[in-house]
């Protein structure tokens, strides 16, 4: 008894002189001779994501419940960090459970996004638990960001549960992709076709030329419809039931039929 007591406390204070020793001697990030060591940032930093924009390194990282959502930083080296913006100013938006009335998204909020400079624009995507995919956007990344839920090819928000990690890829021929993770017993990545340009893509299974309705556009204004695989016109007409086709094409090769709809800015 007396044996196995002395032992815990020598391992004790061999753990306290060792904590105290890192704290007085530990020294993070730029250590003032051309050198850093890591972590540059010592704080809880959840799900970083890192990108380049000419000089200047700006990331993002999770922030769950806490609202703001999504911290964003910028460096110039990558070792000096400084927090310049949040994507998400209210994360009630996200799920009315992450409201300060309710309380009941602990563990939830704003999960591992991506972040990402295409054209011009700043995108952040990210997933929350309960709430859906989001995709926010903005030509000043320390300015205001416009947040929206993405949606599917119908036009309908994605604010099913149960998806993270979401991460977009413009590749070289312009083509748009979205790759996320579901949670659950097969978790594994979706990788799905995706407009870089706020376009709806509408995919009918079966088609033989004659005018019909889908639901698509949620009653957004549309610019055009297009063919996906030549981008020949498609005369349409919106109605509150959806959007009519109303191609007069008799002669269709494929028919599983790709559209590609513009909505306007």
């Amino acid at each position: 008894m007396y044996l196995r007591s002395f032992i815990v406390a020598l391992v004790f204070a061999a753990v306290h002189s060792f904590a105290v020793f890192a704290q007085q001697t530990s020294v993070f990030g730029d250590l003032g001779n051309g050198m850093f060591r890591n972590p540059v940032l010592p704080s809880d930093y959840s799900d970083p994501d890192v990108i380049r924009v000419g000089e200047d390194y700006y990331g993002i990282a999770s922030t769950f419940f806490f609202s703001p959502g999504m911290v964003v930083i910028h460096s110039k080296d990558l070792v000096h960090w400084e927090i310049i913006n949040h994507v998400v100013d209210d994360i009630s938006f996200l799920n009315p459970e992450l409201d300060w009335t309710k309380m009941k998204g602990y563990y939830n909020g704003v999960w591992a996004g991506s972040l990402r400079y295409h054209q011009g624009t700043f995108y952040c995507h990210f997933a929350t638990p309960r709430g859906g995919w989001f995709v926010a956007t903005t030509t000043d990344i320390r300015g205001k960001w416009e947040v929206q839920a993405m949606k599917d090819a119908n036009g309908r928000e994605l604010r099913g549960r149960g998806w993270d990690d979401v991460c977009p890829l413009w590749d070289d021929d312009g083509q748009a992709y979205i790759i996320a993770s579901n949670f659950g017993k097969h978790w594994f990545p979706h990788i799905y076709k995706m407009s870089w340009d706020k376009t709806l893509y509408a995919f009918v299974i079966r088609w033989d030329g004659a005018p019909f309705t889908i639901q698509a556009a949620n009653g957004q204004d549309i610019k055009d419809i297009s063919l996906l695989t030549d981008g020949s016109p498609v005369t349409f007409k919106q109605t509150d039931k959806g959007v009519r086709i109303e191609a007069n094409m008799t002669d269709v090769t494929d028919p599983a039929v790709a559209f590609r709809i513009r909505l306007k800015h």
